[in-house]
């Protein structure tokens, strides 16, 4: 199977890096140029490894946030998540997905919020931020997912586009009152708030916003992604705010019609009283694809792109005057070695299919 290569850009030199299988750098490459990405290579695009019926329009990737093309077949892991009844859900993961990832894939599924969740393995309690990988060598493995329970507070072009809060609007801060019921409110991390459209739902009847606790991870909206459960009756409802509180959300986005990839840093410390959101006031825009990764105040929400791993510690995230994160540990004192790397043609991209190919059978 064929990867489309054709996103819509910004202008830029380019948006993808082709590695080796130790992330070491062969050269850089724009993806509108390829023809095609052999199915069977490994992709990954913020650390998640993408299936080969992604649609690389729909990616935020640039120079900043480059897509990475591993010339080496993917391995898969195959997870089972079982809970105290003894009920066992599987999932398709491999070494590069997060926990925190697996929370929300886990929430997905089963529907229980990523926030309420404890992963063990081998007696340790995994977490958020790190990779299977660094838990796992199998290639089959069994997690036991255990329940926590959390309180809240309450306040007061690629195709067809979907309608969400003007990000671009400037931020508000403030402080949440004591829920009196479970479904009130928001929580620690990313909320999205909006009204539910159950007539009958808890919410309404209080006539009050409803909210979606998300937590801490990655997130992707678009046309097909762009509502989330009802905290009070589980309806999907459209977002008309986001909240954060004790997080850093880095939100990236394309406006409809436009090549321009933007961003903003909406976060909120001092505890779960504190919370910060988009001006009410502001007006909705149309969006084609947004991009929010929600972190704790000590973590960091960039990847190196040196070793093309994540940088899990805000202490050990380092930028070059270029903008390109990188590790304290691989920081390179001749200087960024993607501005360094070599911007490859076509040809040299198909020469390297060519020469890997059969490589791994």
């Amino acid at each position: 199977m064929k990867r489309d290569t054709n996103p819509i850009l910004t202008t830029m030199d380019f948006n993808a890096i082709v590695r080796e299988k130790n992330a070491e750098i062969i050269g850089k490459i724009l993806l509108k140029d390829l023809k095609s990405i052999p199915s069977e290579w490994d992709v990954t695009y913020n650390r998640k490894r993408l299936s080969t019926d992604v649609n690389l329009k729909t990616l935020l990737c640039d120079s900043k946030f480059p897509l990475s093309i591993n010339a080496y077949p993917v391995v898969e892991r195959l997870v089972t998540v079982k809970d105290v009844t003894g009920m066992s859900t599987q999932l398709r993961a491999d070494k590069y997905t997060t926990i925190d990832n697996l929370k929300m894939m886990i929430q997905s599924k089963r529907g229980i919020p990523a926030d309420q969740q404890r992963l063990i393995y081998a007696g340790l309690q995994l977490e958020d931020g790190r990779t299977i990988g660094e838990y796992v060598r199998d290639r089959e493995c069994t997690f036991h997912l255990r329940l926590r329970l959390r309180g809240g507070g309450c306040v007061g072009s690629v195709g067809p586009s979907f309608s969400s809060v003007d990000l671009e609007t400037k931020h508000v801060t403030g402080q949440g009152v004591p829920a009196t019921n479970d479904w009130e409110g928001y929580s620690c991390g990313l909320n999205s708030e909006g009204t539910c459209p159950n007539i009958f739902c808890k919410s309404n009847l209080k006539k009050s916003a409803t909210y979606s606790r998300m937590g801490y991870g990655d997130l992707v909206l678009d046309l097909e992604k762009n509502r989330f459960g009802c905290a009070a009756c589980g309806a999907k409802f459209v977002p008309t705010n986001f909240i954060v509180s004790s997080a850093r959300s880095l939100f990236r986005f394309r406006k409809a019609g436009c090549f321009e990839i933007q961003s903003t840093l909406l976060e909120s410390f001092g505890g779960i009283d504190n919370y910060s959101m988009f001006d009410p006031k502001g007006k909705n825009a149309d969006y084609d694809v947004i991009e929010i990764r929600t972190v704790r105040e000590s973590e960091s929400h960039l990847t190196c792109l040196q070793c093309d791993k994540r940088i899990s510690s805000r202490n050990d995230a380092l930028l070059y005057d270029c903008l390109h994160s990188v590790h304290k540990k691989c920081m390179d004192e001749q200087g960024c070695k993607i501005c360094k790397a070599k911007l490859m043609t076509v040809d040299e991209f198909e020469a390297i299919i060519k020469k890997n190919k059969g490589k791994w059978d």
